[in-house]
């Protein structure tokens, strides 16, 4: 009885990697992809609070080149004083120069006064690295080094000074939809880890 089931979960095995071996390959991601959302959050009661939020993003894609753009906004009121705001773009071009590795640069624009952030602007440039690319994950590096310009609100002197960057994303696909997302960055001498669950940006393999 043990051998009978050990051959039927060979055989299971086998038909389901030969399935999957026989799946076409994904098609190429479009030329062309922009996304718009928009939020609104209202609570009432003791406190009214409402938080509006609005997202763009951008693609454009070459046979070796890439580039993408993003912007936000969000801004939260409590009691009809306003509590935070925020504003965020960035601009970014990929080109790849082989199989395994690419160049990126880019520059991100912040302004965040509830933060202490009048104006902030971080300009990088770098090296992309394909480390592993399979049908149900990804693993990628970057290491970069960048510029970082910031006005304080406070009216203090304003800071500029470099900055060096080594990311490792990996991504894997749970299921339809769905992406697993851990991110290690290393930059100005500290260490950030962010595991993200994210299913509204899943986007095919062949696309990163």
């Amino acid at each position: 009885m043990k051998l009978l089931r050990f051959v039927a979960a060979v055989v299971v095995c086998l038909l389901a990697a030969r399935s999957a071996a026989g799946q076409p390959p994904p098609e190429p991601p479009p030329a062309w992809d922009v996304a718009v959302g928009a939020a609104f959050v209202g609570t009432s009661g003791n406190t009214d609070t409402s938080t509006v939020g609005a997202d763009f993003a951008m693609n454009r894609r070459w046979p070796v080149w890439k580039i993408e753009a993003a912007a936000l906004t969000i801004s939260t009121t409590d009691g009809g004083e306003q509590t935070a705001e925020r504003y965020l773009a960035a601009l970014r071009a990929n080109r790849q120069l082989t199989s395994i590795i690419g160049l990126t640069f880019g520059e991100r624009l912040e302004r965040d006064q509830f933060a202490g952030i009048d104006f902030r602007s971080i300009l990088d440039g770098g090296l992309t690295y394909a480390l592993v690319r399979q049908p149900r994950w990804t693993f990628d590096a970057v290491t970069s080094v960048a510029w970082s310009h910031e006005n304080p609100v406070m009216g203090g002197d304003s800071t500029d000074h470099p900055v060096g960057v080594l990311q490792a994303p990996a991504h894997g696909h749970l299921q339809v939809g769905h992406k697993l997302l851990l991110l290690l960055l290393i930059g100005g001498g500290k260490i950030f880890g962010d595991v993200e669950l994210a299913d509204r940006f899943a986007q095919p393999a062949a696309d990163r």
